[in-house]
């Protein structure tokens, strides 16, 4: 929970990040690829966090352009890391990085009560995993009492506030996978059109094979006197035997 005897104005939101809890000196997560516990000093990763993940090491970058926003994210993300995969960690940590600084601070700075508007507007500009993300942070900032958000609202965050799922089949729903009658018709013409190559590039080669088995072409290259004799064997095979009758 947030240090009770820190004095925090009621739209401060540095000086509820100056009273974040410390983190343990040691935090451990469960390798699940190479069934491993894993451990990581959180006085050395202020800045990076390298986390093994389904055999790799994945490097965590926490810098981002307004420092108090980068503590509060940082100390989400490695206090979340004792209780969830790895895994998740990496996504939440790569879509909250296309999550605007100011968006980050209004979530946290807003009531419960007005909370709704800002995440209506939000879920129009983010996709569905960054306000995914978004909404995990906020379950997290529920849970250590930051500002006015309290364990008391954890199911209002979790419920409340929608996150809509992408339709799989939305292309299908709205028509616009099908192809339009021109697109059809220009999609059989291209077919007619590469079948026509196909037959004309394979009637090519039948041509080419056939003259290199012509005997007028083969024995263009040879002598004169050769090419007579090749040729008169191939039109009389037996003329080239010296076939020569029985004397008597």
């Amino acid at each position: 929970m947030i240090n009770a005897h820190a004095v925090i104005q009621p739209d401060g939101f540095e000086d509820a990040v100056s009273a974040l809890p410390a983190l343990p000196s040691i935090l451990h997560y469960e390798d699940d690829y190479e069934e491993k516990t894993r451990s990581i000093r959180t006085q050395e990763c202020h800045e990076r966090a390298d986390l093994f993940v389904d055999g790799e090491i994945v490097k965590i970058q926490f810098h981002r352009p307004t420092q108090s926003v980068q503590v509060l994210v940082r100390h989400y993300l490695l206090q979340s890391l004792q209780l969830k995969a790895p895994g998740s960690i990496v996504n939440y940590y790569r879509s909250l990085r296309a999550v605007a600084d100011q968006d980050i601070r209004l979530i946290a700075v807003s009531s419960p009560s007005d909370v709704r508007a800002a995440w209506a507007e939000m879920s129009v500009r983010y996709r569905y995993y960054e306000m995914a993300a978004l909404k995990s942070l906020l379950g997290y900032l529920c849970q250590i009492g930051f500002m006015g958000w309290t364990p008391l609202y954890a199911d209002f965050a979790s419920r409340a506030l929608n996150v809509n799922n992408p339709d799989p089949y939305a292309t299908v729903r709205a028509g616009s996978c099908f192809l339009s009658v021109e697109e059809e018709a220009g999609l059989i013409r291209w077919i007619d059109q590469m079948a026509q190559c196909a037959a004309e590039l394979d009637m090519q080669a039948t041509c080419h094979r056939r003259s290199n088995t012509d005997p007028l072409r083969r024995r263009k290259s040879d002598p004169p006197g050769v090419r007579m004799a090749a040729l008169a064997a191939d039109v009389d095979p037996g003329a080239s035997s010296g076939d020569q009758g029985d004397v008597s």
